[in-house]
């Protein structure tokens, strides 16, 4: 019987298409609720508010069966946001709010396309570091600024750094806070500021709050600087671009992530739309082994609880979720 099935092997390992829940009770469905309760461990107020998330969990199954009938490689399925609406998931974990004035300001990088590139995974580097937690609070765009920066400052001292995403979050003025922003007036406010504080000095807070919170950055912690930034591409034509960076280093990327809240596996394609809304880190490209399809391997800031340990795999050359629309690096990294 379907519903007697667990999340883990019920969802996972036979992906849930319309032919599934076409067999698929409504009192079996709200038995698939109550194990996705279980396993997530969440907990509602009152029985309305219950009912509510029920019905929004039954209406994503509808969604991950037609994201899973449109022949992508990406696979989806019950992920930890499977009780939220839509605009909820928006608003919540999704924050990239471009400013045009200033979105291409600095220069583009003079990157000379490399037709031999080759598979590399900055993971595995002591470059990168490890998968964080925006929480709930649309600040993806200070944690792609963040991780950048951490890893452009290890690119040029050797020393990696678990840098302030708060910092950005509660300071910069130009961008708002939970309410979103972009990583360009994020590295801009970091060059006016004259720096960044680590994460042990001014902790992460807004994730449980869902709060800007006020600034509290003492210029007297600041670790690391940075002189600017430079943009590696801004459109479908430059992807290119990126592979050949991404073989010198990992690049802040800005993407459309509107179908990840349903992501467990596999390679976000087509699927994918071309509307930015959220910032990540591209910390990789993998060749397939037939030399003529490739993917991105991105790190995101949901926890290591979503998708594949907290990574998504991204198609390469299609300009697959708008990857390619704003890709930056940092200029002028180093220690304070």
């Amino acid at each position: 019987m379907l519903a007697a099935l667990s999340l883990a092997t019920g969802f996972s390992e036979s992906p849930i298409t319309h032919d599934r829940l076409a067999q698929v009770t409504a009192s079996e469905k709200s038995a698939w609720f109550d194990a996705f309760q279980k396993q997530f461990a969440k907990s509602y107020d009152t029985d309305e508010e219950r009912s509510f998330r029920r019905d929004a969990f039954v209406a994503n199954l509808d969604l991950i069966a037609a994201r899973n009938a449109d022949g992508a490689l990406g696979v989806h399925s019950v992920t930890k946001f499977a009780d939220l609406t839509h605009e909820e998931f928006k608003a919540r974990y999704l924050g990239y709010k471009p400013k045009k004035d200033m979105l291409f300001a600095d220069e583009e990088l003079d990157i000379p396309i490399n037709a031999s590139a080759t598979s590399v995974d900055w993971r595995k580097s002591k470059l990168v570091t490890p998968v964080k937690d925006q929480g709930q609070c649309g600040s993806c765009w200070a944690f792609s600024a963040t991780e950048q920066i951490e890893t452009d400052v290890a690119l040029a001292t050797g020393k990696l750094l678990k840098l302030s995403p708060q910092q950005i979050t509660s300071c910069d003025k130009v961008d708002d806070g939970c309410d979103g922003g972009n990583t360009e007036s994020a590295y801009q406010y970091i060059k006016k500021a004259g720096g960044i504080e680590a994460s042990s000095s001014y902790p992460y807070s807004s994730g449980t709050r869902g709060k800007t919170g006020k600034c509290q950055s003492e210029k007297s912690e600041f670790v690391a600087t940075i002189g600017g930034f430079k943009t590696v591409s801004h459109s479908a034509l430059s992807e290119k671009k990126m592979v050949s960076q991404i073989q010198k280093s990992p690049i802040s990327v800005c993407v459309d992530a509107e179908a990840w809240q349903t992501y467990t596996h596999g390679i976000m394609g087509k699927s994918c739309g071309n509307e930015l809304d959220h910032c990540v880190q591209a910390v990789g490209y993998q060749k397939e082994g037939n030399g003529k399809s490739a993917y991105w391997i991105v790190r995101n800031s949901w926890n290591t609880d979503w998708g594949v340990d907290g990574f998504i795999y991204v198609e390469a050359g299609i300009n697959a979720c708008g990857i390619a629309k704003d890709a930056t690096v940092v200029t002028g990294a180093g220690l304070a």
